[in-house]
């Protein structure tokens, strides 16, 4: 039987989504400061020197793995992006989509912890990984933004102060999912933020009263 053979370009980037797959998964399980060349070639069955020339340095690997599993978790937010219902509506669906997607999406359980974890002290992986948490910073301002504009959101909401709220939420609640009961095991506190939201930010919530938000920690209207 003829077989065709691939390319070198083909092979490399047969190897490549091997390798960040491999890298993905062991972020998720253990963070950033898990991942080494000798696993991530174990796990996508490469040698640690296959994985350290295709990368160029431990460091190279780390910054190609952050970009990658930005890029797709970014690409899957779009790849379901819906336009029904006001601004917080929108913006209530997108934090859920983050949220339930924990339960069987690697690259989001790998996004949240290279979202929630310290800053490397590597200055290129740094500054991939600040990269990728303003993106979904932005995301989450954009959303705001269309809410202000359609008159969904709270008129004295500041949306700067909102978004970097949200998405300490979405982190923290990632996090409690993630070192609780595996990644198929919601916190308690899910559906609570989910309504803290709506509560929060949209300006359709019926009371005008203020109360302490027991999820959040914040002071919230209710």
């Amino acid at each position: 039987m003829y077989v065709v053979r691939k390319s070198q370009a083909e092979r490399r980037a047969t190897a490549d989504r091997k390798l960040l797959t491999a890298a993905c998964r062991i972020i998720s399980e253990n963070g950033l400061t898990a991942l080494t060349c000798e696993d991530v070639g174990r796990r996508a069955g490469y040698s640690r020197g296959q994985t350290y020339q295709r990368f160029g340095s431990k460091e190279g690997l780390l910054v190609a793995a952050v970009r990658h599993v930005s890029a797709e978790r970014a690409r899957f937010a779009r790849s379901v992006h819906t336009r029904v219902g006001d601004g917080v509506d929108r913006l209530v669906a997108h934090c859920r989509l983050h949220l339930d997607a924990l339960t069987h999406q690697e690259k989001m359980r790998a996004f949240f912890r290279i979202a929630s974890g310290p800053l490397p002290s590597m200055p290129d992986l740094e500054t991939a990984v600040v990269a990728a948490r303003q993106v979904f910073l932005d995301e989450i301002t954009a959303l705001l933004n269309q809410a202000s504009e359609d008159g969904s959101l709270r008129s004295e909401t500041d949306i700067g102060s909102a978004a970097a709220t949200i998405r300490a939420l979405l982190c923290g609640i990632a996090l409690e999912c993630q070192s609780g009961g595996g990644p198929g095991t919601f916190p308690s506190s899910f559906g609570g933020a989910i309504e803290f939201l709506r509560r929060a930010y949209s300006s359709k919530a019926s009371g005008r009263g203020v109360g302490h938000d027991v999820v959040s920690g914040l002071n919230v209207p209710v």
